[in-house]
Order: structure tokens, then sequence, then C-alpha cells
């Protein structure tokens, strides 16, 4: 599958951050954890991000019963493995990362969405914006301006901080990042 093909089944299957929760025949095998496992995808303040889903956790506590444990994640890949090998019941995920997920198990669904406050380059509702950034003194100004330079992307499985850019940016300037 090339990126374009994902591109569109990304844009088409979800378009904002998703929680996915470990598939029916997983589910069916759990007799009754005694704790359920949440994690989410990396940002730069994850451990504060966390505190935004305080809510959801207490929520899923009211509704079960059980203690809600985070796993600290280091990667994108590592919330999908942590999920697909049953050791994260519930995580968070980005549109891209959520499909690389679904791909290798197919039994994971989507159970809820969110949307974001108004930030410094993020309207307010569901999506996000991707931005490039370069220091004031680059020589950076235009999109243009990047043909030929070497730039950095996040996260591979990143919806924002790497598949758009490398697939919108590409077609501004007519070649691969």
């Amino acid at each position: 599958m090339n990126i374009y093909t994902k591109t569109n089944k990304i844009l088409g299957a979800a378009v904002i951050a998703s929680f996915t929760f470990i598939g029916v025949a997983q589910a069916n095998e759990c007799e009754n954890p005694e704790v359920i496992r949440f994690s989410m995808i990396p940002t730069e303040e994850t451990t504060q991000e966390l505190s935004l889903y305080k809510p959801l956790v207490n929520q899923i506590k009211a509704a079960t019963g059980k203690n809600v444990e985070f796993f600290l994640p280091t990667s994108y890949a590592s919330v999908v493995e942590a999920m697909l090998g049953g050791f994260v019941d519930l995580g968070m995920h980005g549109p891209y990362s959520y499909v690389i997920a679904q791909e290798k198990d197919p039994e994971l669904r989507v159970i809820t969405t969110y949307a974001k406050h108004k930030g410094h380059f993020q309207e307010e509702g569901p999506g996000y914006k991707a931005v490039l950034v370069a220091r004031a003194d680059s020589g950076f100004n235009t999109l243009e301006d990047i043909k030929g330079a070497v730039i950095g992307l996040t996260d591979p499985a990143s919806t924002s901080g790497n598949l758009l850019p490398r697939v919108s940016f590409t077609k501004v300037i007519g070649s691969d990042l």
C-alpha cells in the first residue's frame, strides 16, 4: 500500500485523534482484569496532557469499578504494540497510528473522539493543523525554499507531524521530502 492510499484511508477513516479499544475477540478472552491500562501517543507534554484525560479516566473508573493505570509510551509504535500485545487496554491514537494499529488487528475499534481548544496553531474543534516551523534567520520563507533542504519531521506514525507534511509539501515542491 503506498502513502497516498494510506492517506486516503486515514482521511476517510478519521480526521481527528481517536481512542481505540482492544478487539472484541481479545476482550471476550479477558476474564475480569483488576486494572484497565491506558496509554496515549507521546507528545512534548505527555504527563501534563494526561491531566486533560482525568475526567475520562474518572468516568472509566466509575463505569467499570476498576482502577486505571497509565502506561507512559516512548513512541507512537510503543502504544500500538502495547495494545496489540494486550498490555494496554485503551489507547489514544492519532489517525495514522490508528490506521497502522487497525491494519495489524482489524478488531481494534474507535470508541470516542475529541475536539481541541484553540491554541497558537490549533483551531478550535476536531482535527488539527500541521505547520512547518523554521528559524527567522534560516532563509526559509516559503515552501519553495525547502527544495533540496533537509528537514526534520516527527514520529513516523504521526499524521500531522510526518504523513501529511510528506504528502502536502511533496505536492507543493514537486518532489519527495
